[in-house]
């Protein structure tokens, strides 16, 4: 009910949980209380969804593809005991009804087997634009910029992944971040391993992956060993 995807080939996905009585509805009422919770959200993310798609015109595997020739990445469909690589444009709605962009890539070892493992890397764009604004349409000039980071967010996750496979993503320290990019509405913070960083970067370890993340409304803070 918070993530749908906005393009029929699931290669751009929506996120946002806005919507219904917040948290303390389901202990107020119980099961019934979280179902409307549930509900209210949903014809959120549906309204949403029903205003945003179409408007924008982007193929996030092409863009990888590029992307994953210019870093040396090489993509075979056929090769036998591959890993899965699937990547896609990530939308999520933080408070003010402002949009985030982000570039994604999930990663998966062994594809339907018992063994297999799934992990997830994200790059936060500096795009940030009002739902009414996608909604009215992207421009050219808007169209080209938002291409372009996606673009740069791709090369950039393909690089966290290499080097991860390379053994250069060695956790620096131990950290609690809170961003509206990871919990918009409901701002958590949530443990993480902070990792090599570059330029105004930080990137971090997360159960949910790793993520690159810019310096816009976040917060960091070190943990005492």
């Amino acid at each position: 009910h918070t993530f749908k995807p906005l393009t029929d080939d699931h290669e751009v996905m929506y996120s946002q949980n806005f919507g219904g009585g917040g948290v303390g509805v389901g202990f107020l009422l119980g099961p019934i209380g979280v179902m409307a919770n549930v509900v209210a959200i949903e014809s959120n993310t549906d309204e949403d969804i029903a205003a945003l798609k179409g408007k924008w015109n982007v193929q996030p595997s092409a863009l990888f593809s590029k992307a994953a020739a210019s870093s040396g990445l090489a993509l075979d469909a056929n090769a036998v005991g591959s890993i899965k690589l699937t990547p896609y444009a990530y939308i999520s709605k933080t408070e003010n009804e402002q949009l985030y962009l982000a570039a994604a890539m999930i990663v998966e070892t062994n594809p339907g087997q018992k063994d297999n493992w799934v992990g997830r890397y994200m790059y936060q764009t500096n795009v940030k634009i009002s739902k009414a604004e996608l909604a009215d349409g992207v421009s050219a000039a808007e169209n080209q910029r938002f291409t372009a980071e996606l673009q740069q967010g791709f090369a950039e996750i393909i690089k966290l992944y290499q080097d991860g496979k390379a053994g250069k993503l060695a956790s620096a320290q131990s950290v609690e971040i809170e961003s509206d990019f990871l919990t918009p509405r409901i701002l958590v913070p949530l443990l993480a391993q902070q990792l090599p960083s570059t330029n105004s970067r930080q990137n971090f370890r997360l159960p949910l992956g790793v993520f690159s993340l810019n310096d816009q409304a976040l917060k960091v803070t070190v943990k005492k060993q």
